[in-house]
């Protein structure tokens, strides 16, 4: 009882706390461990959210989380481990994506700052076309673009100019086969974890104008999702824009 009146007072408080400082609250913290086991594996996993990170986690890392940083904050982080590892993400339709995202944060999400970010943004909408219609208004698109969940995955990776970041992209479509032949393990160790539960938002549910709107905010991960799944070769320093 006393656990569920301590959680209930902290998600009172954020009611109160405004949308830029509640976003810096939910990034991760950074470790020296985490840079280690880049640098002991040889790989630096760029975990792009709702793009099963975590089953990389589980194989790469023992289980240990890496935390959603875009590639610059680890080029800034260790600029000589930037160098030397293999550097590589996992790209997923950036509708899938968003629907994914949205289903997420609807069913609340992680921990009370998920369940806060939904509560303005999200749960108040009885389907996705009422959510994405929401979206029209700057404020809420701003912010919103900000949240790591529905952050474009084009700031994950591209550089100021639009210069890709990491070696490999891998292909969310193809996710077993890519990441064990990427890894050089066998498929079966390749398990999907973390996948979101309950209801799932079918991108036939999503009207035509909704559909261009989205297609308009993710121009560039829909670039890049494109590119991953025609180009298997390094691709880091290449302009894909």
């Amino acid at each position: 009882m006393r656990k569920k009146i301590k959680k209930a007072i902290r998600n009172a408080k954020l009611r109160f706390v405004d949308f830029d400082k509640l976003n810096e609250m939910s990034k991760p913290k950074f470790h020296n461990s985490i840079t280690d086991m880049f640098t002991k594996t040889g790989y630096c996993f760029v975990h792009i959210p709702k793009n099963g990170g975590t089953s990389v986690e589980s194989i790469l890392y023992d289980d240990k989380r890496v935390g959603h940083r875009t590639s610059k904050d680890w080029s800034e982080l260790d600029p000589s481990g930037f160098k030397e590892w293999k550097k590589f993400c996992i790209i997923r339709d950036p509708i899938d994506r968003f629907l994914s995202a949205f289903d997420y944060l609807t069913s609340g999400g992680r921990n009370l700052i998920d369940a806060e970010v939904a509560r303005r943004y999200v749960r108040s909408y009885h389907n996705v076309n009422d959510f994405i219609e929401s979206m029209r208004e700057e404020i809420v698109l701003d912010n919103l673009l900000k949240y790591f969940h529905f952050q474009p995955q084009s700031e994950y990776i591209l550089s100021e100019d639009n210069l890709c970041m990491v070696d490999r992209l891998l292909s969310f479509t193809n996710y077993n086969a890519d990441l064990a032949d990427f890894l050089n393990i066998d498929s079966t160790q390749v398990e999907h974890k973390n996948k979101t539960i309950g209801k799932r938002t079918k991108r036939e549910e999503i009207n035509q104008r909704n559909l261009d709107f989205l297609s308009q905010i993710y121009q560039k991960d829909i670039k890049i999702f494109t590119y991953s799944e025609t180009k298997s070769d390094d691709v880091f320093g290449d302009l894909i824009m």
